[in-house]
């Protein structure tokens, strides 16, 4: 997203960018004329904020991609591109790691801090404008926003017949709301009952209690759960080619891309009764994201094997059971 708008500038643009230098090797920002470039510690984005409050003499407005409004900048026009639901929402934090965990903390307290001073707010979903308004309460003079947009190479065609590898995919890093906890014990509850289906998942090396899980489930009761770690853009257009259906159970999410992705490709789409899922595609099957019980029967009922319903009895038959 920050390379297709990054390249949507006019070169000639008396636009200030403001830039972290951990993209300096994989965008080409070249054609710009005014990079400030911020390195990832204390001291260079300090500096960066400093240098940000000092735009307000030679820009009207700021635009905030990164979610957070500027500490020290006071110009007239702030506008924060809020991508990231757990600013907002009551997630709690207690699945991340320490660091995680401390960050996500003192984020959220910097946006509910620094929110007063931001003119408007873009959302990509109704459902994140509206708990965007929630948590602004009586702060009307902010606007909120609703304005998607998706880069030119996520605008996916599948192209020819490709064969299909995996029956699930979830294209998804391992922070804890996404949830694969859930979703691992729900393919232990399918591999009980004799159902086997693949599950293709993209995560790093560094979550390795997932890992070491996939390992046991694996290994114990025969899931067929494949883990490709962590993969580029265009490799995960050839997954998603070679997947009969996404599952996505994840807790929160502000705009979900690989959903709207797998409907480009044509995949059926397994994912949780969330407002978010429904923001931008209609799913084949939906579940409780917080029972492995209920993922595990909606997998049941995509692959065509639904779980028998109980039977009724009247108080006459229930009678004759007792005696």
């Amino acid at each position: 997203m920050l390379k297709s708008l990054l390249t949507s500038f006019d070169e000639n643009s008396d636009v200030q960018f403001v830039l972290d230098h951990r993209i300096v090797n994989r965008l080409d920002v070249s054609p710009l004329q005014n990079v400030y470039w911020v390195k990832p510690d204390p001291i260079s984005r300090l500096k960066a904020e400093l240098f940000i409050s000092g735009l307000k003499y030679k820009h009207d407005k700021i635009f905030c991609f990164h979610g957070l409004p500027p500490v020290f900048y006071k110009g007239s026009e702030i506008i924060v591109f809020l991508q990231n639901r757990l600013y907002i929402s009551g997630f709690s934090v207690a699945g991340y790691n320490f660091k995680t965990a401390l960050r996500l903390t003192f984020e959220r307290l910097m946006f509910y801090v620094l929110r007063t001073r931001v003119t408007e707010f873009i959302v990509q979903s109704n459902s994140m404008k509206t708990q965007t308004e929630l948590n602004l309460k009586n702060l009307t003079s902010i606007l909120v926003t609703v304005k998607p947009f998706i880069s030119q190479s996520s605008q996916c065609v599948a192209t020819g017949a490709v064969e299909k590898k995996y029956d699930f995919a979830y294209i998804a890093d391992g922070s804890a709301h996404k949830n694969h906890h859930t979703l691992f014990a729900a393919w232990r509850l399918l591999a009980e009952k004799g159902y086997y289906p693949t599950l293709l998942v993209t995560l790093s090396d560094d979550n390795t209690q997932l890992i070491e899980a996939i390992a046991q489930l694996n290994g114990e009761y025969g899931c067929n759960i494949i883990n490709v770690g962590y993969v580029s853009k265009d490799i995960v257009q050839k997954l998603y080619q070679q997947t009969k259906a996404l599952i996505y159970p994840s807790l929160v999410e502000s705009f979900g891309m690989p959903l709207i992705e797998a409907n480009q490709f044509g995949l059926a789409i397994v994912a949780a009764e969330l407002d978010y899922v429904r923001d931008v595609v209609t799913p084949n099957e939906t579940f409780n994201p917080h029972s492995s019980v209920s993922i595990s029967l909606s997998v049941l009922r995509y692959l065509g094997e639904p779980s028998p319903l109980v039977e009724l009895k009247n108080p006459h038959e229930f009678i004759s059971y007792l005696i």
